[in-house]
C-alpha cells in the first residue's frame, strides 16, 4: 500500500480529506488465457471517484459514476465491477497468448496511486535428475533413496515418479526401499503446474539376481516325435547379469549352449532333456520330454478264436484286443450295425439277434494302426419283427363291408411258422387273415403268431364294425318324474351304438344340451315340460339317430297370496276376496287368520268348494261391530306354508242398521262385478302365460292391478301387494335336492294367530300329509280348471258371490 504524496496529503487535510489506495492482483503470475483479478481499494469513502487500471503504465481501464445500483462506465461489459460500501473497484484483465513476459500493475484516483505490482510469467522448463546416472545397478533387498528432480518452475511445480509395475512416488525425491526383481526398470520424474507437466529423461534401475522365469521356445515340454524328425528348442531366462546355458541329454552327456537341436531323432534319442541356466547369483532348470513313436506291427485276440454261433440270449463272453506300440494303443471295436465303442474288450453278455455280424477290432496311436475281424453267428425268434401287409394294425368298416386279406411276415432265423387266432378263439394257420363280408360279431382283435426253433412272437390288429344306435335308455326310468322346486334333477341317457354316440337333450321349445346327461340345477316350475334325449352318430353314408322322452314335474312352495280384498260390508260381517297361485303344484290349501288389536286371534279353514272358478270369496260373519279387524290369509301344501300381509277393516255401528243394509247390498254387488273383472283377466292372463312373451306377462300384472283399483270404491280398504311371482320360500330339505340358497324366506315371522274354536263356521285345517307313493301318482289337475270353464254360471258361484244381507233388527223405542 502507497499513501498520498506530501503536497497532495497537505491539500486534503487542508480540504478535510485524506486517500489512501490498495492494490491486490490475483492469481500472482501470468499465463495466455487466464485472467487477472485488478482490485483496487480505498481507505475509506469517495464520491464518484475516478479510477484507472494500468500495465506498464498504460491504461487498459477505468470505472467512473459508480452507484449502489452498479456503475455506467462498466454496464456494457464484464471486465469491471464496483462496490460503493466498501469502496473496492476492481478490473478484469485476461493477457494474450502470444508473447508473455513479466507485467507490473497499478490503480490511481485524481492524484493519488496506488503500489506497483510486478507479477512474473507462469513458467515450467528445465526438469532434471540428479545425479544423472543412466544405468543404476543395485542388488535385491536394498535401498534406492538418492536421486532426486528439480525443474524450473512459476508457480511452484509438483512431482511425481514413474516406474515399472505401475509405481508411483507423489514426491521430487525417488524411494525405493527393500528392493525386489519386480523393480528392475526405467524411471521417470514429472513436474506439474499451472503452464502443463513436463518429463524428465528416463534412469533404468537393473536389480542384480540369480535366474528368473527361464523359458523355452517353443514352449512345448513334452514332443512326439517319429524317427528321423529334427528336434530344435532354444532355452532363455531372465538373469542380471546374463546367465550362461547347458543341455543335459537323456543319456547324461551334457553340451554347453543355450539351444538343444537334434537334426535326425532315432529311437535311442527318446527321453527328457534339462536346460540350465546359471551366472554368479544362482541357477535354475527347465526340462522336456522327447518320445519316439511308432505304430502297431499286430493285433492279437484273447482267446484267439476269430469265429463263434451262438442263440440269442447266450453270453458271448470277452474278447481282449492288444497290440506293442509306442505310444501305447487306443483300441476301438466297430459293431455289426456300424456303431464304434472305444476299448480294447469286447463283452457281450446277452446276445441278441442285433448281435449278428461282424466285429473289426482296430488298434491305432499317431503313428499308425492295424485291424482284426470276429465273426458272431445268432439264432433268434422274431422278437418284435413281425409285420402287416397292409402295415395297418387298426381297420375301421361298416357292417356288411369287406376287409380284404392281410399278410403276416417276420425277421427270424431260422425261418418262422405263422398261425392266425381270431377274436372268437379259434386258430387258422398260414400267414394270411381271410375275412371277407363284416358283421358286428367279428368286431375284435386278431392275433397272428410267428414262431421257430428259437421261440415265437405275436402281434395284433383290431377291427371295428360300425352301426347305428340303437336301445336308448333312461335312468331312471319312471315317468313323470316328479320333483322339487330349487332341487337338482339329473337324467342319464344311454344308447348302443358304434361308434360311441352323441347326445343331445331337447325341450321348453328352443332349450337344448349337448350332453349324455340332463342336468337341470335349481329347477324351476317353468321346467315342467317333457325332456326329449336324442342319441347319433356318424356312419358313411347315413346320418341316423335314437330318441326317447321323459315328462319332469316340478312340485313348488306355496306362495304369499299378493292381490287381497277387503271389504267390511256390515257391523258384524267382512268380505274377503282373492285370487290363487295357479302355478304352485301340487294345488294350495288357504287358512284366514284374523284378530282384533287386542291380539287375539282366531283362524279359518278354507275348503275347495269355495273356490269360484278359481276366484276366493269368502265371508266372515259374527264380527263386533266398530271393531277393527286385521287379516291375513296362510296358503300351504306338503312342502309348506305362505303368510300374506295384514289387511285392516273397520265393521260399522249396530246402530245403523238401514246403512249397514245398504251398504252390505252395495259391497256384495261390488265384490260380484270386482269377481266377474279378476275372472275374465284370470282368462287372459293364463292363455298369455302360456303362449305369450315376458313382456306380455307383464302388461297383464299392470292392467289387472288397474281394474282392482278402479273396482274401489275406497282404496284405503283394499290392500294390492306384490305380484305372484315373489312368493314365500320357507325352505325345506327334501328328497329331490336341496333348495338354492337364493331363494330366501321373505316371511319367517311367528304366527300371532292361535287357532279358537268359534262356533262351527270357523275351523282349522291341517297341511296335507304326503307320501312317498303320493309322488308318483297323477297330479290334480284343479289348478288349471280355468281353462274348462263354460259361459254359464256356477250355481255355487252364485251363492258364493251372494252378499250376506241380515234382517234388520228391531229397533227399541
Amino acid at each position: 500500500m502507497t499513501c498520498v504524496r506530501l503536497s497532495t496529503l497537505i491539500a486534503c487535510i487542508i480540504t478535510g480529506h485524506v486517500l489512501c489506495i490498495k492494490l491486490l492482483v490475483s492469481p500472482d503470475y501470468i499465463l495466455g488465457g487466464t485472467e487477472l483479478a485488478l482490485n483496487c481499494s480505498l481507505d475509506n469513502n469517495f464520491s464518484d471517484p475516478w479510477v484507472t487500471f494500468h500495465k506498464d503504465a498504460t491504461l487498459i481501464g477505468f470505472i467512473r459514476n459508480c452507484s449502489e445500483n452498479g456503475m455506467t462506465s462498466c454496464s456494457l461489459t464484464t471486465k469491471c465491477h464496483c462496490d460503493l460500501n466498501t469502496s473496492t473497484y476492481i478490473w478484469n484483465y485476461t493477457p494474450s497468448s502470444e508473447n508473455v513476459i513479466d507485467a507490473t500493475f497499478n490503480c490511481t484516483m485524481g492524484n493519488s496511486q496506488s503500489d506497483r505490482i510486478t507479477v512474473k510469467k507462469a513458467e515450467l522448463s528445465g526438469i532434471t535428475i540428479s545425479p544423472a546416472i543412466p544405468v543404476f545397478r543395485v542388488t535385491e533387498n536394498a535401498t534406492v533413496h538418492n536421486f532426486t528432480c528439480t525443474a524450473l518452475c512459476w508457480p511452484e511445480c509438483s512431482f511425481k515418479w514413474t516406474g515399472p509395475n505401475n509405481f508411483i512416488n507423489n514426491d521430487d525425491k525417488l524411494r525405493l526401499s527393500n528392493i525386489k526383481k519386480s523393480s528392475s526398470g526405467k524411471y521417470q520424474c514429472q513436474a506439474t503446474n499451472v503452464v502443463g507437466t513436463n518429463y524428465s529423461n528416463f534412469m533404468e534401475i537393473k536389480v542384480q539376481h540369480s535366474p528368473n522365469n527361464i523359458s523355452l521356445f517353443p514352449s512345448i515340454t513334452y514332443y512326439t516325435k517319429e524317427e528321423g524328425d529334427s528336434l530344435n528348442v532354444t532355452c532363455s531366462a531372465l538373469c542380471e547379469p546374463a546367465c550362461n546355458f547347458e543341455w543335459t541329454y537323456p543319456n547324461n552327456t551334457k553340451h554347453n549352449s543355450s539351444i538343444l537341436q537334434i537334426e535326425s531323432l532315432q529311437r535311442t534319442n527318446d527321453g527328457k532333456y534339462t536346460c540350465r541356466a546359471f551366472n554368479y547369483f544362482g541357477h535354475k532348470t527347465s526340462a522336456l520330454t522327447v518320445t519316439i513313436n511308432f505304430g502297431p506291427r499286430e493285433i492279437l485276440l484273447s482267446p484267439s478264436n476269430s469265429n463263434y454261433s451262438k442263440k440269442e440270449g447266450d453270453s458271448l463272453g470277452s474278447i481282449m484286443c492288444t497290440a506293442d506300440c509306442n505310444p501305447a494303443c487306443r483300441f476301438e471295436w466297430t459293431y455289426p450295425d456300424g456303431t464304434k465303442r472305444n476299448g480294447a474288450s469286447l463283452v457281450l453278455s446277452y446276445l441278441q439277434k442285433n448281435h449278428d455280424g461282424i466285429y473289426k477290432c482296430k488298434g491305432f496311436n499317431d503313428v499308425g494302426y492295424k485291424e482284426k475281424i470276429v465273426t458272431v453267428t445268432v439264432d433268434y425268434d422274431p422278437g418284435n419283427s413281425i409285420f402287416f401287409s397292409p402295415s395297418s394294425t387298426s381297420y375301421t368298416k361298416l357292417e356288411g363291408e369287406s376287409l380284404w386279406n392281410i399278410t403276416c411276415s417276420a425277421d427270424c432265423k431260422p425261418s418262422c411258422t405263422f398261425e392266425w387266432t381270431y377274436q372268437d378263439g379259434t386258430k387258422y394257420p398260414g400267414s394270411t387273415l381271410m375275412i371277407g363280408r363284416l358283421n358286428r360279431t367279428q368286431d375284435g382283435v386278431y392275433k397272428c403268431k410267428g414262431y421257430n426253433l428259437i421261440g415265437y412272437s405275436e402281434k395284433t390288429i383290431t377291427v371295428t364294425v360300425n352301426y347305428p344306435p340303437e336301445s336308448i335308455r333312461l335312468s331312471p326310468t319312471n315317468s313323470p318324474f316328479i320333483v322339487r322346486e330349487y332341487t337338482t334333477v339329473r337324467v342319464i341317457c344311454t344308447a348302443d351304438c358304434r361308434p360311441t354316440c352323441s347326445y343331445q337333450w331337447t325341450g321348453q321349445n328352443t332349450w337344448s344340451s349337448a350332453n349324455k346327461d340332463l342336468t337341470l340345477t335349481s329347477i324351476r316350475r317353468t321346467s315342467t315340460d317333457t325332456y326329449t334325449c336324442r342319441a347319433r352318430n356318424i356312419i358313411n353314408p347315413s346320418y341316423r339317430y335314437a330318441e326317447a322322452s321323459v315328462s319332469i314335474i316340478v312340485h313348488t312352495l306355496p306362495t304369499k297370496i299378493t292381490k287381497l280384498t277387503l271389504d267390511c260390508t256390515g257391523s258384524s260381517t267382512v268380505s274377503i276376496a282373492w285370487i290363487p297361485d295357479l302355478t304352485v303344484l301340487p294345488t294350495q290349501n288357504y287358512t284366514i287368520h284374523y284378530r282384533t288389536n287386542s291380539k287375539s286371534g282366531q283362524t279359518r279353514g278354507v275348503s275347495n268348494s269355495t273356490n269360484q272358478q278359481n276366484i276366493y270369496l269368502i265371508h266372515i260373519e259374527n264380527l263386533t261391530p266398530l271393531t277393527n279387524y286385521m287379516f291375513k290369509i296362510s296358503s300351504g301344501n306338503y312342502l309348506g306354508r305362505a303368510e300374506s300381509e295384514e289387511v285392516s277393516c273397520k265393521t260399522f255401528a249396530s246402530e245403523a242398521v238401514d246403512s249397514q243394509v245398504n251398504g252390505a247390498l252395495i259391497g256384495g254387488i261390488s265384490l260380484i262385478i270386482l269377481a266377474l273383472l279378476v275372472f275374465a283377466v284370470i282368462i287372459t292372463l293364463m292363455l298369455l302365460y302360456r303362449f305369450g312373451d315376458t313382456h306380455s306377462q307383464s302388461c297383464i300384472h299392470k292392467c289387472f292391478t288397474k281394474i282392482l283399483r278402479s273396482s274401489k270404491g275406497k282404496e284405503g280398504i283394499y290392500e294390492n301387494t306384490q305380484p305372484t311371482s315373489e312368493y314365500s320360500n320357507p325352505g325345506f330339505d327334501g328328497s329331490e335336492g336341496k333348495i338354492d340358497s337364493n331363494v330366501a324366506a321373505k316371511d319367517n315371522c311367528e304366527n300371532a294367530y292361535e287357532p279358537l274354536q268359534r262356533g262351527k263356521q270357523n275351523t282349522t285345517l291341517p297341511l296335507p300329509v304326503v307320501k312317498p307313493a303320493d309322488l308318483r301318482k297323477p297330479l290334480n289337475p284343479q289348478y288349471v280348471n280355468i281353462d274348462g270353464m263354460t259361459k254359464k254360471t256356477n250355481p255355487e258361484e252364485k251363492i258364493a258371490l251372494r252378499p250376506i244381507v241380515k234382517p234388520k233388527p228391531k229397533r227399541n223405542t
